[in-house]
């Protein structure tokens, strides 16, 4: 009997049999990477979808599931012209293909375990990318990206491996407070990993997210790593990373679109945002590589691919941001970090100070007497440098500026926080403490003004604010520090009336801080007291007084260089401004007083002048 030959059918592709896989056994933690990435990725998705729903349930997440002839496909989660969000998508993307030689070579380069005698190799790669274009411009955009990538050989084993990632910010209108709590809802995550981690692929985000055309970033940046294979950590070690990482993002991004959505805004704003957006537009297009390679992988989805665009730019021929303005504000940040100065930050509220400027991703010189003894979190050789400065220098400060003019080219902002405690009743203090005292507190915070006076009005563009830390001793005498007191009213003096000496257009700003009581070694450690008692002050006994007082203070010292922060970044900073709840009562007793005296001796007062 006649027979036909047999019909040979050809061998499963990889993408088939993973799909048996899934079928048949499910997902485990024994499971290849590949299929563990996938069931990770799309559980996010569904949890980050949901989240942003809460936010607007009235507009519903458009969600199309489509697959690729190669194998694998994707779900694609987008809301547009919503109440929040003018357009948000967050996608899921599964790819299976074949790499040609030329791209084997190219990707040998970071990754040796990859076959160098092959002419093609069989790739995996698995991602979630979100991108969300709020309505309200004071709201920030924001991205993020997760991606997992490996290549194997026919049977479907693992060749070569590894993970790739990042977030980032990108606000319109600069919100320091939202910049913080990013940024640390992410370091905390790498933290748990390796704490080299934020601060390598911080520096990484700012690179990456660079627009060269334009000199600037595209927005306050993140974290931004790749390529992190068996050469970095294991597989697991770093899984558990990027699953942490992007654990991260709703923590980090869900309390700042909800204080920022329903802020009233005018039109001229959302105008500013869509000259932001077409910023965006241009390095998506031009210089993001992941745009780049799907656009060119066989079989794109395109519409996927530019889900990450806004849905409305704009562009607007030479425009420029009005002087002083909020828009200039952070155009001169995503141009470049503030670069601040720093005295006194071995304790108290200089040592915070410089870890929330390096939290927010500005530059910090650190000075101190002793430099070796400062540790802060954060650091990398771009973004911090700790110098020798004893504010009675002169040499130490001319040195501090030329070494940060050396490795920063510019100061923005000059701190003086360095300072000296001396109590004790008048009678009782020896000439030479007293001596001191004024050195510091006065002359030296003198000395460093002058020299940053001098290279703000120099530097291009000019300008900068130099901020003075006082005490409400500088506007309220009281028993024991009567020296101190002295040596804070001259600071106040001094600044107020050089305020009034510079030209406008060098753009030098000056600050006084007068903080009340806080919980730092001020009152403990750092206080000087006189060595005899007088007899006569039987009655006052500073030692005593400033031991009931250590860390017994109503302020927190944290919070209060959080609010030196903010003083110092503001568009028009005031002047003068009390922080604690006792200064601000202190203070209005004393304005108080002087009201009550004045008016009470306007008589006398006004009987002087010559007669007309």
């Amino acid at each position: 009997m006649f027979t036909s030959p047999l019909q040979l059918t050809e061998a499963p592709s990889i993408a088939d049999r993973d799909t048996i896989s899934k079928r048949e056994s499910g997902v485990t933690e024994k499971s290849p990477m590949r299929l563990r990435m996938e069931a990770f990725i799309k559980e996010k998705q569904n949890e980050i979808v949901a989240a942003l729903q809460e936010l607007d349930p009235s507009h519903k997440f458009r969600t199309d599931t489509w697959s690729r002839p190669a194998g694998g496909g994707g779900i694609s989660c987008v809301q547009q012209d919503g109440h929040v969000f003018e357009k948000a998508g967050v996608n899921t993307s599964i790819v299976y293909g074949t790499l040609p030689r030329p791209a084997i070579e190219k990707m040998r380069v970071n990754h040796k375990a990859i076959d160098p005698d092959v002419d093609s190799l069989e790739f995996f790669a698995a991602g979630l990318s979100l991108v969300l274009h709020p309505q309200n411009p004071n709201a920030p955009t924001v991205h993020l990206n997760y991606r997992y990538f490996e290549t194997m050989d026919q049977d479907g084993k693992c060749n070569a491996w590894w993970f790739g990632g990042g977030t980032d910010l990108t606000p319109s209108y600069l919100y320091d407070e939202d910049t913080i709590h990013f940024h640390k809802c992410i370091k905390d995550a790498c933290d748990k990993h390796d704490r080299a981690y934020y601060p390598r692929f911080k520096q990484w985000c700012d690179k990456y997210f660079y627009i060269p055309h334009r000199q600037e970033s595209r927005g306050v940046g993140g974290i931004f790593f790749d390529d992190l294979d068996v050469e970095e950590k294991d597989q697991e070690q770093l899984f558990s990373f990027v699953k942490d990482c992007l654990g991260s993002f709703l923590p980090g991004y869900l309390p700042i679109i909800t204080r920022r959505k329903d802020m009233p805004f005018e039109e001229r704003e959302k105008e500013w945002q869509q000259l932001r957006r077409g910023r965006y537009v241009e390095f998506n297009l031009v210089h993001d590589r992941g745009t780049s390679f799907g656009l060119n992988t066989p079989s794109a989805r395109v519409e996927s691919i530019l889900m990450s665009l806004p849905l409305t730019a704009r562009w607007m021929y030479m425009h420029e941001a009005e002087k002083g303005s909020r828009e200039e504000r952070i155009l001169t940040v995503l141009k470049q970090p503030v670069e601040w100065l720093i005295t006194g930050t071995s304790s108290g509220f200089g040592q915070h100070l410089v870890q929330l400027v390096l939290d927010a991703g500005d530059i910090a010189v650190a000075t101190a007497r002793d430099p070796s003894a400062l540790s802060f979190r954060n650091t990398t050789p771009e973004n911090y440098l700790p110098l020798k400065l004893d504010v009675t220098s002169a040499s130490d400060i001319e040195s501090a500026f030329s070494l940060t003019l050396e490795k920063f080219k510019r100061v923005d902002v000059v701190v003086n926080n360095a300072g000296y405690g001396l109590s004790g009743p008048f009678e009782e203090l020896e000439d030479k403490h007293v001596r001191t005292q004024m050195e510091v507190n006065f002359f030296g915070l003198m000395a460093v003004t002058k020299k940053a006076m001098e290279v703000m009005r120099e530097q291009r563009p000019s300008g900068g604010l130099i901020q003075q830390v006082t005490s409400i001793g500088g506007q309220n005498g009281v028993p024991n520090f009567s020296i101190y007191c002295a040596s804070k009213w001259a600071v106040e003096g001094f600044t107020e009336s050089v305020s009034h000496e510079v030209k406008p257009e060098w753009k030098i700003k000056f600050q006084i801080i007068e903080p009340g009581g806080f919980r730092t070694d001020w009152s403990g450690r750092s206080m000087v007291f006189a060595a005899k008692r007088h007899p006569a002050y039987e009655h006052l006994d500073a030692r005593k007084k400033a031991e009931g007082r250590h860390h017994q203070q109503a302020g927190d010292p944290i919070k209060g260089a959080k609010a030196m922060y903010e003083l110092a970044v503001m568009e028009n900073p005031p002047l003068r401004v009390v922080i604690g709840t006792d200064a601000y009562q202190a203070v209005m007793k004393k304005i108080n007083a002087y009201s009550e005296d004045y008016k009470k001796y306007e008589q006398i007062s006004n009987s002087t002048d010559v007669d007309q």
